[in-house]
């Protein structure tokens, strides 16, 4: 899906489309899962049992530096633009640069032994992500296609087995890696070009490198408003969480990860061995992440009611008929099948108070702005 939430970089985790199993209620909430029609919505967004009583959100004060984004914040954002569409090249012959995914066949020796996993062939890495020891990623800078080069290095002193967690019987030992390159592939990012941005940047609306970096002015300043207050917003506010409501949502973020590690034929179990964790720290770090998701959204949506803010159609419209016209789904039914109407509106209806209560700061100078120690959040429950 589209989204205007996709340049904005506030660390605040959603759970609109959690649907888990609740009790009975005259309401349409996310989390009872009653509004089987997908097609249907309510345009002010999800009444959900957990309540909030709001603290301020309107005249929240803001720093002058807050307030505005900087050349170099710009600059930054439009090369994650570029990136993000970068497409990758195979080359066949050339020689390996920083950043390369290099396709290569390594073998491991001590002592003039080759040992159990330091062998493979046909292996993609990537130049410079740190995956290998120290001087095997910068070895192979400027080596190119074909060559086969030794690099005499050394496992650390800490060096540990993968499997096991513990220190591997190769840490400290001398070793050298015999590695042929056989080809690599490159990144190539585009050029910020009016072309560029009608082609792919039509979600934020614009058609020009100056409407792009107009559009992402406006979404760096808003986040780094939101940034800025929306930890006071959060002490502000007091939440009374309904239990049930809460532990549906456990169960259903639960039985996510569950399905997840099936597809790749795995157990949540064998996750939590490898993690070290057992099952009760982990359903308790769902039930943490839960509750902070949940208060965050029902703030938004109690502030929307509140200020009478919701989606309208030609809005939804606007978001999801791009994917249908461009082919990406069949039909709108079909968008709605795997995007119910109500998960969206509560997305973009998420957007929306967060725009509004940005608009409604008020900016001062930085000197203004008291740093503060956190006080604990306020919470109560409702069974």
């Amino acid at each position: 899906m589209r989204k205007k939430l996709l340049i904005l970089g506030m660390c605040v985790a959603l759970v609109f489309s959690m649907t888990a199993c609740g009790t009975a209620s005259s309401e349409r909430t996310a989390s009872n899962g009653e509004l089987k029609d997908n097609s249907k919505a309510d345009m002010q967004g999800t009444k959900y049992k957990t309540t909030v009583k709001l603290g301020q959100y309107k005249g929240l004060k803001v720093g002058e530096t807050n307030a505005k984004a900087t050349e170099e914040e710009i600059e930054k954002a439009i090369q994650n633009v570029l990136e993000s569409n970068a497409t990758d090249k195979k080359y066949e012959e050339g020689a390996l640069e920083m950043g390369d995914t290099a396709n290569i066949d390594f073998e491991g020796k001590i002592n003039g032994v080759a040992f159990e996993g330091g062998t493979s062939k046909g292996y993609n890495l990537k130049i410079g992500s740190g995956s290998f020891i120290d001087g095997f990623e910068t070895g192979l800078v400027g080596k190119t296609v074909g060559e086969t080069v030794d690099l005499n290095l050394k496992f650390p002193d800490d060096y540990k087995n993968s499997a096991t967690g513990e220190i591997s019987e190769h840490a400290g030992k001398d070793v050298v890696f015999t590695v042929k390159i056989n080809y690599f592939n490159r990144s190539i990012v585009p050029e910020l070009t009016d072309a560029f941005v009608k082609e792919y940047c039509t979600a934020y609306k614009v058609e020009t490198v100056a409407g792009l970096k107009e559009y992402l002015d406006k979404q760096l300043v808003l986040n780094k408003k939101l940034s800025a207050i929306w930890q006071t917003l959060l002490d502000s506010t007091e939440i009374t969480y309904d239990e049930d409501e809460v532990a549906g949502l456990v169960e259903q973020m639960k039985n996510q990860y569950i399905q997840y590690y099936n597809a790749y034929n795995m157990q949540l179990k064998d996750y939590l061995e490898y993690a070290n964790m057992t099952e009760e720290e982990f359903d308790k770090q769902l039930d943490t992440s839960v509750r902070n998701s949940l208060k965050n959204i029902v703030i938004a949506m109690t502030v929307a009611r509140e200020e009478g803010l919701e989606v309208t159609e030609k809005e939804y419209r606007e978001e999801v008929d791009p994917d249908v016209e461009a082919g990406t789904f069949d039909s709108l039914e079909a968008f709605q099948a795997m995007y119910p109407k109500q998960d969206t509106v509560d997305s973009l209806l998420y957007y929306d108070v967060l725009e509004w209560i940005a608009d409604k700061c008020e900016i001062v100078p930085d000197s203004e702005i008291e740093t503060t120690t956190k006080e604990p959040e306020t919470t109560t429950a409702a069974k």
